[in-house]
């Protein structure tokens, strides 16, 4: 059976979302980063209620599995998101994919979350390089190439605590 966890959000969460979220744009701005996949049509506020529902699916996945919550800031894809391994993507709409980006690192497992007004389903997860197929490589926007994996395709998070690298 595969199981798809809820996870409360608890008001100090949104709290401390909103405020690691400033961090991360304030940071993203100073170094003179543009964020393409974003989009020019959105406003600094949509920008930043995205990165705070972000942080948000960090602090699920981090809650759920007991890992520490690492919110790291200007590390720009040198390090995972939770642990030596673990990137997590959110979404608010629940059919979206989960995306996986050129400059993603292909060893690490992917945990796709959603997001809803007081808590987090984590939807499953894969590990990079499966996910990096030609099937699942797309450029919907016209901003570049990315691999959206239909969320059938994602491991649910039974296999997820006793999976080890390479293996499902």
């Amino acid at each position: 059976m595969t199981i798809q966890p809820e996870v409360l959000i608890e008001f100090q969460d949104i709290v401390l979302a909103i405020k690691h979220a400033e961090l991360r744009r304030f940071e993203a701005v100073y170094a003179g980063l543009k964020d393409k996949f974003f989009g020019s049509h959105l406003n600094q506020l949509d920008i930043l209620k995205r990165e705070a529902a972000a942080v948000c699916a960090e602090i699920v996945v981090s809650k759920w599995l007991g890992l520490k919550l690492a919110l790291r800031i200007n590390t720009f894809h040198q390090e995972a998101d939770l642990g030596d391994d673990i990137e997590v993507r959110c979404v608010v709409d629940p059919k979206r994919e989960l995306v996986i980006r050129p400059n993603d690192n292909y060893g690490r497992r992917f945990v796709l979350v959603h997001i809803g007004k007081n808590k987090g389903k984590i939807i499953g997860w894969i590990w990079g390089y499966e996910g990096m197929i030609d099937d699942y490589k797309a450029n919907p926007n016209g901003k570049g190439e990315a691999w959206f994996v239909p969320q059938s395709r994602l491991y649910g998070m039974d296999s997820f605590k006793q999976c080890k690298k390479g293996e499902q």
